[in-house]
Order: C-alpha cells, then structure tokens, then sequence
C-alpha cells in the first residue's frame, strides 16, 4: 500500500516520490543496488589473498578493496556521503592508536587485540561500501594511440582486462537516460492548458516561438537529471607503458549539488502555466 501511494504521488508531480521510485527502477537503493556492486567486491579467488592477522585464524585475513571500488569510495560524485582518503582504506578513521606497535599508547596500554582488529577492519570495509553509489556500466578507453582514442562498452573487452561487469553492462540503460534528461523542442499547449489561461498570457503562449516544454514533461526532464546526480559513470582508461586507471565522473547532464549548473529558467510559457493553475483554483 505504501508504494502505491508513493507511485499515486510520483504521478501527481511530488518530486520526492518520483525521485524515490527512480532510485529504486535504477538501483540507487535496494536489492538492484547491491547486485550493481556485488562484482565490484573482490572475492577471495580473484584477488591476492592478504596475510592472517591471526595466524591462526583463517577468517582474520582484513578485506581487500578492489581497484573499482576504491575509485568509488573516494570520489564525489559516487558516495552518498564524504568520499574516503586512500590513507583512511587502509587504516580505518576510528582505529584506535594502539594498533601502532610503535605508538606511545600501545607501549603504555599493550597492543591492541588482533581480534578487535579485524573486527574494526571488517566493520569499517561493511559500512564504507554500503554507502556507495555503483554505476550502470563501465566505459573501457584505450588511448594508446595519439589522437584515436576508443572507447566501448562491450563486456568481452572488459573481462578480457580482467574487470568484472553487471547485468546492466552495454544495455543502453545509461543512454536512454541521458536522451530523457536533455532538453527537448518546446511543444504547443494542449487546448485545456490554453482555456485556463488568461487572455494576456493566452497571445503568449499561442505564440510557438515563446511557448515553453509543457510542464510535466519537464518535471520528468529534471527528475532525470536529478537522477544522473546520483548515478556516476566509471571509465577505465589505459596508455602505452602506463597502468590501467579508473575514474569517476558525472554526466554533463547531471543536476546535482555537485554540478548545479544549466539550471533552466521560467519561461513565457511556464509563467502562463503557473497563471492558469492559480485561476484554476
């Protein structure tokens, strides 16, 4: 019941409501967020396999960051929160001081237990990937040679790199969504539109050269590109004789707190809508 209020909201024009069912369509929360992240967490197979904390101990190995997600955990534009320093993947932001040896507090108190640590370790590499925004697919880029550079999406060029895609990958998903989000050509007021407007803003908008988007329209319109703010692309680059290189960005589309900008402003059209609205009630 709670969803079909929230979806009777999204179709009356709440924002907050449609913004909500977008998240959920394009894995921004939910179960589909977690298997657009599941290939970017390493498993043990696939990644060097690091030291036991506890010798002892099979399960105190400390978790392993992937080159993809680390690129999404100290970005911007992919954390729902403040993105993480390359220091703080390693060396958790709430580990005591005592799990130094060399520090004055584990001379003073002892070292900190082994066991603790991996807790800590674990607990920190749980609470930092789930506030973790994935994107839809990931861009491979080859600019090994000057001036023709290229780039795909197909999922036989990543895995043959040795990275790991989704479901999603070359889906066109992330396409479509930029196609919706761009502005479109102004469209002519529909006969009701015009019958609620006043005789002054009546010639405005009969006039196709000044008529704005027709209103909902635009509001999908901006609520996709709110919805590109909270969906990052990744890119993979590679150069002859360097390294492979992950990077993290948002759309030209997006509208974000990060990226606020070709905010579009009320038109004749739009003030005419506004006017008929207030005389309608």
């Amino acid at each position: 019941m709670q969803m079909v209020n929230k979806i009777q909201a999204a179709n009356n024009g709440k924002s907050q409501a449609l913004d909500s069912i977008l998240d959920l369509a394009y894995g921004r929360k939910g179960k589909l967020r977690w298997e657009l992240l599941q290939p970017m967490i390493p498993s043990r197979s696939s990644q060097p396999i690091p030291e036991r904390i506890i010798p002892a101990v099979e399960k105190s190995r400390p978790p392993v960051y992937s080159p993809e997600l680390t690129a999404l955990l100290t970005s911007t534009h992919s954390r729902m929160i403040k993105p993480l320093t390359a220091k703080q993947l390693h060396t958790p932001p709430l580990f005591p001081k005592r799990g130094d040896p060399n520090s004055q507090e584990a001379r003073d108190l002892g070292p900190l237990s082994k066991r603790r640590e991996v807790n800590l370790r674990w607990r920190h590499f749980a609470a930092s990937h789930k506030k973790v925004l994935p994107p839809l697919q990931i861009v491979y880029g080859d600019l090994s040679k000057a001036g023709d550079a290229q780039y795909t999406t197909n999922p036989a060029v990543l895995h043959a790199a040795g990275i790991r895609t989704s479901g999603t990958q070359n889906l066109g998903i992330f396409e479509d969504i930029e196609a919706l989000a761009q502005r479109s050509r102004p469209t002519p007021l529909t006969r009701r539109e015009k019958r609620l407007y006043t005789h002054t803003f009546r010639q405005v908008s009969d006039d196709s050269s000044k008529t704005g988007s027709h209103p909902p329209r635009k509001l999908l319109r901006r609520a996709y590109r709110r919805l590109l703010g909270r969906l990052p692309t990744m890119s993979y680059t590679v150069k002859t004789g360097l390294p492979g290189r992950f990077t993290v960005k948002l759309s030209p589309y997006a509208l974000s707190r990060l990226n606020p900008k070709d905010i579009l402003e009320a038109d004749a059209g739009d003030l005419a809508w506004v006017a008929g609205s207030s005389d309608a009630k």
